[in-house]
Protein backbone atom coordinates (compact mmCIF):
# COMPACT_ATOMS: atom_id res chain seq x y z
CA UNK A 1 0.00 0.00 0.00
CA UNK A 2 1.15 3.54 -0.78
CA UNK A 3 0.14 6.28 1.66
CA UNK A 4 -0.37 9.66 -0.01
CA UNK A 5 0.12 13.03 1.68
CA UNK A 6 -2.36 15.92 1.63
CA UNK A 7 -0.30 18.09 -0.72
CA UNK A 8 -0.60 15.59 -3.56
CA UNK A 9 -4.40 15.74 -3.41
CA UNK A 10 -4.41 19.52 -2.96
CA UNK A 11 -2.35 20.05 -6.10
CA UNK A 12 -4.80 17.87 -8.00
CA UNK A 13 -7.90 19.54 -6.54
CA UNK A 14 -6.88 23.17 -6.16
CA UNK A 15 -3.83 23.98 -8.28
CA UNK A 16 -4.32 22.66 -11.83
CA UNK A 17 -1.81 25.21 -13.22
CA UNK A 18 0.96 24.13 -10.83
CA UNK A 19 3.90 22.73 -12.86
CA UNK A 20 3.63 19.50 -10.81
CA UNK A 21 -0.07 19.02 -11.65
CA UNK A 22 0.36 16.75 -14.71
CA UNK A 23 2.76 14.40 -12.86
CA UNK A 24 0.47 14.45 -9.85
CA UNK A 25 -2.61 13.59 -11.94
CA UNK A 26 -0.76 10.75 -13.70
CA UNK A 27 0.46 9.38 -10.36
CA UNK A 28 -3.04 9.49 -8.84
CA UNK A 29 -4.49 7.72 -11.89
CA UNK A 30 -1.87 4.95 -11.61
CA UNK A 31 -2.59 4.60 -7.89
CA UNK A 32 -6.34 4.40 -8.56
CA UNK A 33 -5.83 1.67 -11.17
CA UNK A 34 -3.56 -0.30 -8.86
CA UNK A 35 -5.85 -0.36 -5.85
CA UNK A 36 -2.79 0.24 -3.63
CA UNK A 37 -3.56 3.83 -2.62
CA UNK A 38 -4.24 5.06 0.89
CA UNK A 39 -4.16 8.23 2.94
CA UNK A 40 -4.61 8.86 6.63
CA UNK A 41 -7.74 10.22 8.23
CA UNK A 42 -5.57 13.17 9.28
CA UNK A 43 -4.66 13.89 5.66
CA UNK A 44 -8.29 13.69 4.63
CA UNK A 45 -9.32 16.05 7.42
CA UNK A 46 -6.53 18.47 6.47
CA UNK A 47 -7.60 18.52 2.80
CA UNK A 48 -11.26 18.88 3.80
CA UNK A 49 -10.41 21.75 6.14
CA UNK A 50 -8.41 23.61 3.51
CA UNK A 51 -11.15 23.20 0.91
CA UNK A 52 -13.89 24.11 3.43
CA UNK A 53 -13.24 27.80 2.84
CA UNK A 54 -14.62 27.41 -0.70
CA UNK A 55 -17.37 24.84 -0.02
CA UNK A 56 -20.86 25.10 1.43
CA UNK A 57 -21.55 23.28 4.69
CA UNK A 58 -23.21 20.30 2.94
CA UNK A 59 -20.36 20.16 0.40
CA UNK A 60 -17.80 19.83 3.21
CA UNK A 61 -19.50 16.67 4.47
CA UNK A 62 -20.05 15.35 0.93
CA UNK A 63 -16.40 15.90 0.06
CA UNK A 64 -15.26 13.97 3.17
CA UNK A 65 -17.71 11.12 2.53
CA UNK A 66 -16.95 10.70 -1.18
CA UNK A 67 -13.19 11.30 -1.13
CA UNK A 68 -12.15 7.60 -0.96
CA UNK A 69 -14.36 6.76 -3.93
CA UNK A 70 -13.19 9.75 -5.95
CA UNK A 71 -9.51 8.81 -5.58
CA UNK A 72 -9.97 5.06 -5.03
CA UNK A 73 -7.92 5.11 -1.83
CA UNK A 74 -8.32 3.58 1.60
CA UNK A 75 -8.47 5.91 4.59
CA UNK A 76 -6.18 4.76 7.42
CA UNK A 77 -7.04 3.55 9.96
CA UNK A 78 -10.67 4.03 8.87
CA UNK A 79 -13.03 6.52 7.30
CA UNK A 80 -15.77 6.53 9.96
CA UNK A 81 -16.05 10.12 11.28
CA UNK A 82 -17.55 8.94 14.58
CA UNK A 83 -14.55 6.84 15.61
CA UNK A 84 -11.29 8.12 17.02
CA UNK A 85 -7.75 6.84 16.68
CA UNK A 86 -7.34 4.71 19.80
CA UNK A 87 -4.12 4.61 21.69
CA UNK A 88 -2.32 7.40 19.85
CA UNK A 89 0.00 8.64 22.55
CA UNK A 90 1.64 12.02 22.88
CA UNK A 91 4.99 10.23 23.20
CA UNK A 92 4.60 8.97 19.63
CA UNK A 93 4.04 12.51 18.39
CA UNK A 94 6.98 13.86 20.38
CA UNK A 95 9.20 11.11 19.00
CA UNK A 96 8.51 12.46 15.50
CA UNK A 97 8.62 16.13 16.57
CA UNK A 98 12.14 15.68 17.97
CA UNK A 99 13.22 15.56 14.33
CA UNK A 100 11.58 18.97 13.67
CA UNK A 101 8.06 18.19 12.49
CA UNK A 102 4.85 20.19 12.70
CA UNK A 103 1.94 18.83 14.71
CA UNK A 104 0.04 17.85 11.55
CA UNK A 105 3.06 16.09 10.03
CA UNK A 106 3.75 14.36 13.35
CA UNK A 107 0.16 13.05 13.50
CA UNK A 108 0.45 11.65 9.99
CA UNK A 109 3.90 10.14 10.57
CA UNK A 110 2.87 8.53 13.88
CA UNK A 111 -0.14 6.92 12.24
CA UNK A 112 1.78 5.72 9.16
CA UNK A 113 4.49 4.30 11.44
CA UNK A 114 1.80 2.10 13.06
CA UNK A 115 0.41 0.73 9.78
CA UNK A 116 2.29 -2.46 8.93
CA UNK A 117 0.96 -2.76 5.38
CA UNK A 118 2.13 0.69 4.21
CA UNK A 119 5.17 0.24 1.96
CA UNK A 120 5.80 3.86 0.89
CA UNK A 121 4.73 7.44 1.57
CA UNK A 122 4.26 9.90 -1.30
CA UNK A 123 4.44 13.67 -0.83
CA UNK A 124 5.76 16.75 -2.57
CA UNK A 125 7.20 17.72 0.84
CA UNK A 126 9.83 14.99 1.20
CA UNK A 127 11.84 17.05 3.69
CA UNK A 128 8.90 17.03 6.11
CA UNK A 129 8.89 13.22 6.36
CA UNK A 130 12.24 11.73 5.36
CA UNK A 131 13.88 10.34 8.51
CA UNK A 132 10.65 10.79 10.47
CA UNK A 133 8.66 7.97 8.93
CA UNK A 134 9.35 4.22 8.90
CA UNK A 135 8.86 3.68 5.16
CA UNK A 136 10.58 5.08 2.06
CA UNK A 137 9.45 8.60 1.10
CA UNK A 138 8.94 9.56 -2.55
CA UNK A 139 7.40 12.32 -4.63
CA UNK A 140 4.78 11.45 -7.25
CA UNK A 141 7.60 11.93 -9.76
CA UNK A 142 10.15 9.62 -8.05
CA UNK A 143 7.82 6.88 -6.79
CA UNK A 144 8.87 3.65 -8.53
CA UNK A 145 5.94 2.15 -10.38
CA UNK A 146 4.85 -0.47 -9.77
CA UNK A 147 6.08 -0.36 -6.21
CA UNK A 148 8.57 -3.19 -5.54
CA UNK A 149 6.92 -6.05 -3.65
CA UNK A 150 3.36 -4.99 -4.48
Amino acid sequence: MICIDSDVFLIDLRYPTDPRAPVTRQFLEEVARSGLGATTVFNLLEVTGILSFNLSQPQVVEFYVHFPTRYRVRVLPYHDPVRSVPGLRIAELLRVMRWKASFGDALIAALVNRMRDVRAFVTWNEDHFRGRIAVPVFTPETCPWPLPGS
